[in-house]
This record gives C-alpha cells, structure tokens and sequence, in this order.
C-alpha cells in the first residue's frame, strides 16, 4: 500500500499517511514511539533516487584539455571523468598535476554506481563501502547523471517527506 494507518488505543486513527512521511513527520509522540528509533534512517530504503535532486557535478571527457581546468575549478574538490558516452569512469581531484596524465585520462576509479531505482540507503552504504562521501549516479544506460553526495543525503533525512 502506499499508505498507512496508525491506530491508538481504541481504534482512534493517530495518523494515517504515507510511509515516508509517517518516517519523517510523526503526527504525535504515540507515533514517535510506535515507529521507534532510527525512523530517518529507515526512511532512506524506501527514497528512491529517481525521486530527489540530484545535483550535477563538474564533468570532463577523459583526455579532454578542459579536464584539468574543470578539476581545478569544481568547489567539490572532485570532477567527474566520462568517457565519450558520458559513462563516468573516474573522479579527478582539484589538486591534479597538469602532467599527470594518467589521472586525466582515467581518474581514480568509480567504485560504485546508483541507478534511479537504488534507494538513498544504497547511496550511503556505496559510499561508507568505497570511503568516500559521494557516490556517482547515473541513468538505466549508465551515462552520467549527477553526484550524491552525504551531505545531500542528510538533508534529506532532516527534511518533512
């Protein structure tokens, strides 16, 4: 279903609502409790990630002469590197040498990929399994879409669904 009904004591409605928003915004304290402890971060398994913003981060075409410019200028402290189907491939740090050309051509690997249909919780369990605090999302063909990153994440658990 895509909603839900609380029932108190006497078979009073406490809150009927969907699960995201009885997750995030409890109606009252009998919800609170009903619901328990770490409801903001179940939440997160059901959000999928077609459903949120995603920002864009900075992105370069392996090899490109733009790529170390574009490295150099994200406020990230990361660019993304695609290659010519705009499939990331690698991450490429602000602080990159102009002669490092192994590091603009190819980047350090994207370990991990979302998709639209992966949940924020597989989101944040790719970034706390590849160390990193971001995590490249991409289409159903796999092209660039967009980087999700903790912080991102956090408001959206701090937010009312």
């Amino acid at each position: 279903g895509d909603r839900i009904a609380i029932l108190n004591v006497g078979a009073v409605i406490a809150q009927y609502d969907t699960p995201e928003r009885i997750l995030s915004d409890p109606a009252d304290e009998f919800v609170t409790d009903f619901v328990g402890r770490g409801a903001s971060i179940r939440r997160l398994s059901l959000t999928r990630t077609k459903d949120v913003h995603i920002p864009r981060w900075p992105s370069a075409l392996a090899g490109a002469d733009t790529a170390l410019g574009i490295a150099r200028e994200s406020r990230h402290g990361w660019a993304v590197l695609l290659d010519t189907a705009r499939r990331p491939i690698g991450w490429v740090p602000s602080d990159v040498a102009g002669t490092d050309t192994t590091m603009l051509t190819h980047g350090i690997p994207v370990s991990a990929q979302i998709r639209p249909d992966d949940t924020l919780f597989d989101a944040l369990d790719g970034m706390l399994s590849s160390n990193r605090s971001a995590t490249v999302v991409v289409d159903d063909h796999g092209r660039y879409r967009g980087v999700l990153d903790i912080e991102t994440v956090r408001k959206i658990i701090q937010s009312p669904a």
